[in-house]
């Protein structure tokens, strides 16, 4: 299915589907009225062990990115760990989906990761 988008300014189009994505991510699901698969269901995977949290919050990721952001794929989840805390943080790579601008990445050509809770771009 091809759609098209109005959007065609890279720069302009990349804070849309970073602000899009910050949205989806940061929403609980079940919190959003009228459609309570938006967000991201994470309720289940904070008691499990945490190889197994990681692939089930990866997989969470991707779905809904499928679902909710046609514009963008996600290319990787990696986590980066703070052993003194036992905290976990995702680093997404997102890249443009080929139906979008072609094969671009986004925003550069090696694709970018993102760290959504703390709106800093990492390398």
């Amino acid at each position: 299915m091809n759609i098209a988008y109005p959007i065609l300014d890279t720069e302009i189009a990349s804070r849309d589907v970073l602000q899009c994505l910050h949205t989806l991510y940061s929403t609980p699901a079940g919190s959003v009225t009228l459609d309570r698969d938006f967000g991201l269901d994470i309720s289940g995977i904070l008691d499990m062990p945490m190889e197994t949290a990681k692939n089930r919050y990866a997989l969470e990721v991707i779905s809904k990115t499928e679902k909710y952001e046609p514009r963008v794929r996600i290319s990787r989840v990696k986590f980066s760990s703070d052993p003194e805390t036992g905290l976990i943080m995702p680093k997404i790579r997102i890249l443009w989906a080929d139906d979008y601008t072609g094969d671009e990445d986004l925003p550069s050509d090696d694709g970018e990761i993102y760290d959504f809770w703390n709106d800093v771009e990492v390398d």
